[in-house]
């Protein structure tokens, strides 16, 4: 190992020692990368450059959590008390209903809307995909209000009073005792949500991907774990059909499993 690669480590080491989370001593070490890196380019120098390769720390800050039905009721209850106006009560609504990113949802003009077919057209998007999304009855209803008051390149929705989503989610103490941020309720957590409740009604992670205008199903992966026990209902399916559609019949030796 030579001395610049030990130099790296042993900072890491250092940071590390501060109580730094594994992103923000990544943050760190990349900044110095691009800093060193920058300085050969320069310097136009052949002096020897160290790999970060296996110095940067690995980390999976990827958000986890999703709202319940209750506490789904409580934040959406907080929106109301604190907003008459019902804006982010109603955006908050729309998001869990269609799964949309904040940008995706603030993009949303009303030439974006096909009212006869209840079509949303999501443009530009995060993951380069243009796609459509069907509008079920809330999210429906939603666009109906604000729409008739627009014109066709206003935006439906708008921000404003950022402030009261934040104090909804501090006062209905949903994020009480939670310092892991991954786990802490925030606007993309309607995300969550939206893609939990599907997968655990059954739906195909594939389905809920292409929903989701995810790049890949890799993506969509992580909430695997939350999909019903769908290799046992397969087995199952195979067992039933023998049974039933083809007659297959057998002793019953479950006695001795007893």
């Amino acid at each position: 190992m030579n001395s610049s690669t030990l130099d790296l480590l042993l900072l890491r080491r250092k940071l590390e020692e501060t109580k730094l989370s594994a992103q923000s001593i990544y943050h760190c070490l990349s900044l110095l990368r691009r800093v060193i890196y920058k300085t050969a380019e320069w310097n136009q120098s052949n002096a020897y450059v160290p790999s970060f390769k296996k110095i940067m720390p690995k980390f999976d800050n990827r958000r986890q959590r999703f709202l319940n039905d209750t506490e789904m009721s409580i934040l959406l209850n907080h929106l109301l008390l604190l907003d008459p106006s019902k804006n982010w009560y109603e955006i908050s609504l729309f998001a869990v209903n269609t799964g949309l990113r904040r940008g995706e949802i603030f993009n949303l003009s009303a030439i974006d809307i096909d009212l006869p077919s209840r079509t949303a057209y999501i443009l530009d998007t995060k993951s380069g995909k243009n796609r459509n999304i069907h509008l079920n009855n809330i999210a429906f209803n939603i666009i109906l209000r604000r729409i008739c008051n627009i014109n066709g390149n206003e935006k439906i929705f708008y921000p404003k009073n950022p402030r009261t989503f934040r104090k909804a989610v501090k006062e209905s103490g949903l994020n009480k005792g939670i310092t892991d941020l991954r786990q802490k309720i925030v606007f993309h957590s309607f995300r969550h949500t939206f893609a939990s409740w599907l997968i655990q009604s059954g739906f195909p992670l594939a389905l809920v991907s292409k929903m989701l205008g995810h790049s890949s199903i890799h993506v969509t992966m992580r909430y695997a774990h939350l999909a019903p026990s769908q290799e046992n209902q397969a087995v199952d399916l195979i067992g039933y059909r023998l049974e039933n559609n083809i007659g297959i019949e057998l002793e019953n030796y479950a006695h001795y499993a007893e």
